[in-house]
């Protein structure tokens, strides 16, 4: 007997089509939630609208300069900008604590995505080489107990924030007011290795020399001599010419390495915009300075430095292409480096972040930034900060076996950047 052929079955979606979930953060408007006030003049807020920069100027002003851990990486003048130039729609998040109605702990941080999971960060992540947390401590002198009753409520707060699952600071300084927030952490939490940074003592150049070996400090002088015989002109530029300064310390900087490596960012309107930004306010502050070198009329070489409470950082440099050839830039902009910490009172000369030839050969003091991880109690919170570690890990482990063991691989994707690059110069990128 045939058999009949049967019409395959086929079941109905039940309910319609489904939709792609989307996390509730997202809907999140961007208005301060509703603060929090005890019987003890303690009160916490999280504010998640833009304007909150401009509401909080004077009091995250006056917080920077009592807190003895921050960076110019900190400054409302530097995050402001950032957040302007970087930020995106309805992410914002500032931790805000208060007692007595005075500021005494601020997160500026910003709600990402990154993999499955979404990830508190703070604010200025990519082109900051420093991250931290303020916190009122008088430049160290206050009673630790309240320090750490701020760290402790600043927690409580962070916690408060809806949607996150994981809070990822990246390169955090030794001695930040971070790992205060670690200690008193309670729920999970972690501590990676992350970026390298270096360091020299501020010092006269004629005492910095003479620290050298017999050789390289014999070398150096010479090239010193020769930087004198040419008879440039050092300029710091007063506040109200620092936006123009630094965008014209970025010009000589993308002449000098457009082609040869230069960061792709480094090439786009956002970085410049940001850099005008926050060089016009952090000058205005006395947190940077930019100096301009000449050769009679023309401007050969720039340098924009961040100023902090104990050192100055040489953020970013340009040299005329020509000049490069005719002084030993590292040795000229280091002798201004050390004379600007020196007239300014400071006692560190931070290199920042990275191990490039040009720093390693003043044999500076390494000091290794952290990156700081912090999840929910409970074993759920134990359970995403595990996968979380274990992805960052392994990343980082893929990039430095890829430098390691695969040069051609490195080779390649630097002729890529440099693609980009070259794509990018046609008109400075977007």
């Amino acid at each position: 007997m045939p058999r009949t052929s049967r019409t395959p079955r086929i079941s109905k979606p039940q309910g319609g089509p489904r939709r792609p979930h989307v996390p509730r953060v997202l809907r999140v408007p961007p208005i301060t939630l509703a603060s929090r006030t005890g019987r003890d003049g303690w009160s916490s807020e999280i504010l998640t609208d833009p304007a909150a920069f401009t509401a909080l100027a004077a009091e995250w002003d006056a917080l920077h300069a009592v807190c003895s851990t921050a960076t110019p990486f900190q400054t409302r003048g530097w995050l402001a900008s950032w957040w302007r130039h970087y930020g995106g729609h309805d992410r914002l998040r500032l931790a805000v604590v208060r007692r007595s109605g005075r500021l005494v702990a601020l997160a500026p941080m910003m709600i990402v995505r990154r993999g499955p999971w979404w990830v508190l960060s703070a604010i200025g992540a990519g082109i900051s080489d420093f991250a931290d947390v303020l916190v009122d401590d008088a430049r160290g002198t206050a009673e630790p107990s309240e320090v750490r009753e701020a760290v402790r409520r600043l927690g409580w707060t962070l916690l408060r924030i809806p949607g996150w699952q994981v809070i990822d600071l990246r390169e955090v300084r030794p001695g930040a007011s971070a790992f205060r927030l670690l200690d008193v952490w309670p729920g999970a939490r972690a501590r990676l290795a992350d970026s390298v940074c270096m360091q020299l003592p501020s010092r006269p150049i004629e005492e910095f020399v003479r620290s050298l070996s017999h050789r390289t400090g014999s070398k150096t002088r010479s090239k010193i001599r020769k930087i004198d015989a040419l008879g440039l002109k050092v300029e710091r530029v007063e506040a109200d010419e620092a936006a123009d300064a630094a965008s014209a310390v970025l010009d000589l900087h993308r002449r000098l390495w457009v082609g040869r490596g230069i960061t792709p960012e480094h090439l786009k309107g956002r970085f410049e915009g940001h850099l005008r930004t926050a060089t016009r306010e952090m000058a205005a502050a006395g947190q940077a300075e930019v100096l301009l070198y000449r050769h009679g009329d023309e401007l050969v070489a720039g340098d924009l430095v961040l100023v902090g409470h104990d050192m100055v950082g040489p953020y970013l440099y340009g040299v005329h292409p020509e000049f490069r050839n005719k002084v030993d830039v590292a040795v000229l902009l280091l002798r201004q480096n050390l004379v600007l910490a020196q007239d300014l009172g400071l006692p560190v000369l931070s290199l920042l972040r990275g191990q490039e030839p040009y720093k390693v050969r003043w044999h500076p003091q390494e000091e290794h930034n952290s990156r700081v991880l912090l999840a929910r109690r409970g074993r759920l919170g134990e359970g995403e900060l595990t996968g979380y570690r274990a992805l960052a890990r392994g990343r980082r482990k893929a990039a430095d076996l890829v430098k390691e063991r695969m040069p051609k691989a490195v080779e390649g994707r630097e002729r890529l950047r440099r693609a980009r690059s070259a794509m990018i110069e046609r008109g400075w990128g977007g």
